[in-house]
């Protein structure tokens, strides 16, 4: 005979939200202090010193420096000495003749009794290989320069999620790139041409490094910082509380479902009793009796046919009577989505303000690295010793600022390494040490090449979203466009226009300044005339105020010398100014524009696969200038290049992305929002669909 069940026992499942709750406690992570938070901003500072003043402008002319000494060594004449020396001849009008002049518009020029002829420009050659112009092996170093950067940061980024592997990376990348800079001072002699290529390419390898390490620390700052956390401890108290009172109407239910359970086992009990014994039964009954109680024993089983009682039957009545039951026998989290919406505010705003002032520490940090630059070259006249001694400052102030972010800001590990499969005890210790080796290149490399997956699964899910898609590929264009007028600007200054290191680094301050003062206008404009100057408006006006920049070089063609077209030293100071003044405004809503177009809560995700658009196309330009400069021997061809890749995507924008199809899609209009659950990704952040 069967026994009468027991009452069922809540204490299981309290015990199961009691210890919820103290995991939850247990993850919650040490909060940000003030001083952690200035030690992420400050190396937002320290960088700044290679990306803006280093890469774009010291190590493109140290490199055609050398490369053009050493072409001229390898050609086994001596270069003309320049015409302001004591090495020339002197002529009749006290003229020096047979010697290099720089002429604005022009480049050098060979100065003979005849006049003017163009300089011979001897190519430089790697190991008795072909020749290639000291400008085109400038440019096709930092092409190649950027296509390692990317491939070690999309290969070693995901080692940072690991362990201490956040901070190590961060740790190693510095260390790589201000010792690669810093050994720029032993390129004592124009045959070391070959080693500053190879110091660029390492030193931008670094960096790509260290800024992937540096970014990875944003989101766990953000979720560590206390309004976030404040808001995360409201968040769990109130799903306690939800699940308290679920727990409670599961109690009332619990004692109905046992009542009926013990009911419905009497009744079996009788029915058996009677269909046996024939206890005061007609016939055929207690077999009747018999039959409604396996029904209701079957009402009460589960999927495999087993009966259910206790907790077993508690849980499965919640689910066919009340979704609530269910929740709190399950998730405890039935309205997690309004529990939840504070939170995410919470976290955008954070996020937005750590990402605004890290950018406000490197605009002004930018300038103050520059002025550093251009006073530690003012008291030298030797061009090749200036530009060493400015790679010398710009390595000083990365390190020197990146003393704070390793003292201050916390490593802040993430999860382990995934276990490696032991061996077997009876295997040797030889083998097993081999084992143990081969499985750890296994993990690495996996480990590694997961990068290389996850950026095919963005770029799989990233076409889902049209418009957003479409805008990529058009940012990949001018993105392009931009990077390599800043580029060729540099050393068309110098060797073109014939404007001395002292005053390009000036330039390059204009550059910086104007793009730190003029964005804030920008926006106030925007904000002035919202409802006609949209974001996709405001890029497209920036990218048509660019437009008549690589035409204004193309002028010169039309002009003649010491006019306009980029022919006099002055234009290149108008250039500089009106460049800085679109460019901040390009990067501002350019990355505005995109998150208007990509799902709620994949912004991270999204941005990776942006800024991998940014720098995969980095290395085009360079290329493509370089080829020109091969075959024509001249710089200002280039600006035909630079004005298709800013005219094609303007055309595009206008024609093939959608902004406000893109919203929709995305889900961020207001009614969207309201409306979407959120999800997990497969990295445990949430998003909403």
């Amino acid at each position: 005979m069967q026994t009468t069940p027991s009452p069922p026992h809540l204490g299981a499942t309290d015990d199961r939200m009691a210890g919820d709750a103290a995991a939850a406690t247990a993850a919650t992570p040490e909060p940000v202090t003030r001083r952690e938070e200035w030690g992420w901003y400050l190396y937002d500072a320290a960088v700044s010193a290679f990306y803006s003043v280093a890469l774009p402008v010291f190590f493109p002319l140290l490199l055609n420096q050398l490369a053009t000494d050493a072409a001229w060594q390898q050609a086994g004449q001596p270069r003309p000495p320049d015409c302001d020396s004591d090495g020339g001849g002197t002529g009749g009008g006290g003229v020096a003749v047979d010697c290099a002049q720089c002429v604005a518009g022009e480049g050098m020029q060979l100065l003979t009794s005849a006049g003017y002829s163009p300089l011979p420009n001897p190519k430089v050659h790697l190991w008795g290989g072909a020749g290639i112009d000291p400008v085109a092996f400038a440019t096709v170093t930092l092409g190649l320069s950027v296509v390692c950067q990317v491939i070690a940061f999309v290969t070693l980024g995901p080692l940072a999620d690991y362990g201490m592997g956040r901070m190590r990376l961060l740790q190693g990348g510095t260390a790589v790139g201000i010792t690669a800079c810093a050994l720029c001072m032993a390129l004592v002699s124009p045959s070391l041409w070959w080693l500053s290529g190879v110091l660029l390419i390492v030193a931008n390898v670094g960096y790509g490094l260290a800024i992937v390490a540096y970014y990875s620390f944003l989101p766990v700052l953000v979720d560590a910082s206390p309004p976030v956390l404040k808001e995360a401890q409201r968040a769990v108290e109130a799903l306690a509380a939800q699940a308290s009172d679920a727990g409670a109407t599961m109690a009332g239910r619990a004692e109905a479902a046992f009542e009926s359970a013990q009911k419905e086992e009497l009744a079996a009990q009788a029915s058996y009793a009677g269909a046996t014994m024939g206890g005061g039964l007609e016939p055929g009954k207690g077999a009747e009796a018999g039959g409604e109680a396996g029904l209701a024993a079957e009402g009460a089983s589960g999927e495999d046919g087993q009966v259910l009682t206790g907790v077993g039957l508690l849980v499965h009545a919640g689910m066919e009577g009340s979704p609530e039951s269910y929740v709190a026998v399950g998730s405890c989290g039935g309205h997690t989505d309004d529990l939840q919406t504070p939170l995410l505010v919470a976290r955008d705003q954070e996020e937005n303000r750590m990402s605004l002032t890290g950018v406000a520490c490197a605009s002004i940090a930018s300038i103050l690295a520059t002025l550093l630059a251009f006073a530690a070259t003012l008291p030298v006249a030797s061009d090749a010793l200036k530009l060493r001694l400015a790679m010398l400052a710009c390595a000083l102030w990365w390190l020197l600022l990146s003393f704070p972010t390793f003292l201050w800001l916390h490593p802040r590990p993430g999860p382990p390494f995934p276990p490696l499969p032991l061996p077997l005890s009876s295997t040797s210790s030889s083998r097993r040490s081999c084992h143990q080796l081969c499985a750890l290149l296994s993990s690495l490399f996996s480990s590694a090449f997961s990068g290389w997956r996850h950026m095919g699964k963005l770029f799989a899910e990233a076409r889902r979203y049209r418009n957003a898609f479409a805008f990529l590929l058009c940012y990949f264009v001018y993105a392009d466009g931009y990077t390599t007028i800043l580029q060729i600007g540099i050393l068309f200054g110098e060797r073109d226009l014939c404007v001395p290191t002292t005053t390009l680094v000036f330039l390059a301050i204009c550059v910086s300044v104007a793009a730190t003062l003029c964005t804030p206008l920008l926006f106030y404009l925007q904000r002035a005339l919202h409802p006609v100057l949209t974001n996709k408006r405001m890029v497209m006006l920036m990218l048509a105020g660019m437009l008549p920049l690589p035409l204004w070089g193309l002028l010169g063609y039309l002009t003649g010398p010491q006019t306009v077209g980029l022919k006099a030293p002055w234009e290149l100071f108008v250039f500089a100014c009106w460049f800085g003044f679109f460019l901040g405004g390009l990067n501002a809503y350019s990355r505005t524009l995109f998150i208007d177009m990509i799902p709620v809560g994949r912004e991270a995700a999204f941005f990776s696969l942006y800024s991998v658009s940014d720098k995969g196309s980095s290395w085009l330009g360079p290329f493509i200038v370089a080829i020109i400069v091969q075959v024509t021997g001249q710089i200002r061809p280039s600006f035909l290049y630079v004005f298709l890749v800013i005219l094609i995507p303007l055309v595009c924008l206008h024609f093939f992305v959608n902004h406000k199809q893109g919203i929709v899609d995305a889900g961020r209009t207001t009614h969207q929002l309201h409306q979407m659950p959120i999800h997990n990704d497969e990295n445990g952040g949430q998003f909403m669909s």
